[in-house]
């Protein structure tokens, strides 16, 4: 057993050059338990002060040669730590007063002393001493905690920016040829029927699940970096609802499950304050589980406003264990193994949901559906809007684009294949570029000017932004022309004045029909309708042009589906559109409100 160690007893240092007075304070203060140092004067205190530390140095006033005013001087400036009382029977008030506001001692004790009220000044000055020990050991121990913080902080600080580099690098690695092969396919499927057409189908919805994974590790990690900026804008839930029903419409028929949209007549006419996009983002998540997870049976879409919009995602499907319910929006947490390992996944998709759910002030829950099956109900505290009116086309959609010159220049042979094959079937002229140089070139023999520039941002020699300075620098009708960046990456490390240079940023991977949507803004004027009513996903486009038009003095971020102008006829099932992505499960690119790295 170890034996504790006792503390030493506080030293009292005695000067006064009367033994007397010495003997009676030694006697005193002994049977206090404290440790007694005696000196007959000044100089011989100070030799002892050399050899040995104090708590307290008590001094009388009048000493011969030096002073106790003198001497105490001499304890301050040699700086210790003791305390510092002076003891006289005669002193001057004044003296007392300058020694005190000096520094040379904290107390002033008169002679003949009274015994208890030396004891008790003299155990006070221990105390306050014992205390300021503490005080400064805690706050080294704060500086050093500090200290540990710091480097914590920064280097968190140095992974979080290593991870952002890494997800950029991912984003732009990963989502641009995925761009390519998604663009070329919905080509492709276009010109392709039967068999061909079936394969190319699944072709395109395999890609939207890989898009989906990679879009739920970059939403994550935004989300939780506090990176993740939210958009204001009017949207009618029924037309999103309808637009994600449609496009996840093919994933339910190969699962022959019936897939409805339910909701009260007068809620097709609201209009709601929000970022549609992320909405849409939620809505997406939800529905997808849902099919994956029902066998058969049904997979419903309820919209309620009561008084807050509420949107909840019923199924049939196999539900979820009651245990699984409070982990099941945690992050990686998957229902069940089995079908996990059928399905894929991420395990973030509901963590994602959450996320945006809380960013947006509403609040998302789960229920047992009675019968089996799953109800999540998304709850917004959204703000009405005005309803906006859509703008029937009178436009030939065959022709829609007619006279239209766009240039783009992407050093991705894929990338730029899309804008070549698909826009002059409508009646455009592309001329395409794999670098600034060769863009900038064309520019100084082309006679006219273009509707349209798309630029990549992040081109090998002249990146994007580079190229648009020189090509508004080469004439006050170019410098007029809207220009939009391609980046595959969400997270743009540009400066603000990179971000304003361009009309808007158009997001990889993007669909056909965003693509459309884009340029019909730009175009001539194409000549008369000549059928009326939709025939195509153009139309469907157009009905979410009203929107996107306006101020182009501040940037435009598309990277969604368009659908919002559309309205649905009952409610029920709709058919998905053409061109759009069949089964595109994860989340659209995204538009934060700032231009993404390349």
């Amino acid at each position: 057993m170890m034996t504790p160690v006792e503390e030493s007893p506080p030293v009292i240092l005695l000067v006064d050059d009367e033994p007397r007075i010495l003997s009676a304070l030694q006697r005193l203060l002994r049977r206090e338990g404290y440790r007694i140092l005696t000196a007959g004067s000044g100089a011989a205190a100070l030799s002892i002060l050399d050899q040995e530390s104090v708590n307290i140095i008590l001094s009388d006033l009048r000493m011969p040669e030096m002073d106790g005013f003198a001497f105490l001087g001499a304890v301050q400036d040699r700086g210790l730590e003791a305390a510092r009382v002076l003891m006289s029977g005669n002193a001057d008030l004044k003296l007392v007063i300058d020694g005190v506001n000096e520094g040379r001692f904290s107390q002033f004790i008169e002679k003949p002393w009274v015994d208890d009220a030396l004891k008790i000044s003299l155990r006070k000055l221990i105390e306050a001493q014992q205390l300021a020990r503490e005080n400064k050991e805690l706050m080294k121990a704060l500086r050093s905690q500090n200290q540990m913080l710091n480097q914590a902080s920064e280097k968190a600080a140095s992974e979080i920016q290593q991870k952002e580099r890494l997800f950029a690098t991912i984003s732009h690695e990963i989502r641009n040829p995925l761009h390519g092969i998604q663009g070329i396919l919905e080509l492709l499927s276009r010109d392709s029927v039967g068999r061909d057409q079936k394969l190319l189908s699944t072709a395109i919805t395999s890609a939207g699940f890989m898009r989906q994974i990679i879009d739920d590790v970059l939403d994550y990690s935004k989300v939780e970096a506090g990176k993740m900026v939210l958009q204001k804008v009017a949207f009618s839930p029924v037309a999103l609802a309808t637009d994600i029903i449609s496009l996840m419409q093919p994933m339910a028929t190969g699962q022959q499950l019936v897939l409805d949209l339910y909701y009260e007549e007068a809620i097709a006419e609201r209009y709601f304050k929000g970022d549609d996009f992320r909405i849409r983002q939620i809505l997406n998540n939800l529905l997808s589980n849902a099919i994956k997870y029902t066998k058969k049976g049904s997979v419903g879409v309820e919209i309620t406003v009561d008084p807050i919009l509420k949107i909840a995602v019923m199924d049939t499907g196999i539900g979820i264990p009651e245990e699984k319910m409070a982990s099941l929006f945690d992050a990686f947490v998957m229902t069940n193994d089995q079908h996990d390992r059928t399905f894929g996944g991420t395990g973030l998709g509901l963590t994602i949901v959450k996320n945006l759910t809380e960013l947006m002030g509403g609040e998302i829950g789960v229920s047992a559906r009675q019968g089996g099956g799953t109800v999540f109900t998304l709850s917004l505290p959204l703000e009405s809007a005005a309803a906006e009116i859509a703008v029937a086309p009178t436009q030939n959609v065959d022709r829609v684009l007619d006279g239209m010159q766009v240039v783009v220049a992407d050093d991705m042979a894929a990338n730029r294949i899309i804008v070549e094959n698909l826009l002059p079937r409508y009646g455009a002229t592309v001329h395409g570029f794999s670098d600034g140089e060769g863009l900038l070139n064309f520019l100084s023999e082309f006679e006219g000017v273009p509707d349209l520039f798309l630029l990549d941002i992040n081109m090998p020699g002249m990146k994007g932004d580079e190229v648009l300075r020189a090509i508004k620098a080469a004439s006050p009708a170019l410098a007029q022309v809207p220009a939009f960046a391609m980046s595959a990456s969400l997270n743009f490390a540009g400066s603000e004045q990179v971000v304003k240079l361009f009309t808007g940023l158009f997001s990889k991977p993007f669909s056909v029909g965003q693509l459309l949507t884009l340029a019909r803004q730009y175009a001539p004027s194409p000549p008369p309708l000549a059928t009326t009513g939709p025939t195509s996903d153009l139309s469907t486009a157009i009905g979410s042009t009203n929107r996107m038009r306006g101020d182009t003095d501040s940037p435009q971020f598309i990277g969604e589906s368009g659908a919002e102008g559309f309205s649905p006829a009952d409610k029920g099932a709709l058919p998905a559109a053409e061109g759009a992505l069949p089964g595109a499960e994860g989340a659209l690119p995204t538009a934060e409100g700032s231009l993404p790295t390349a």
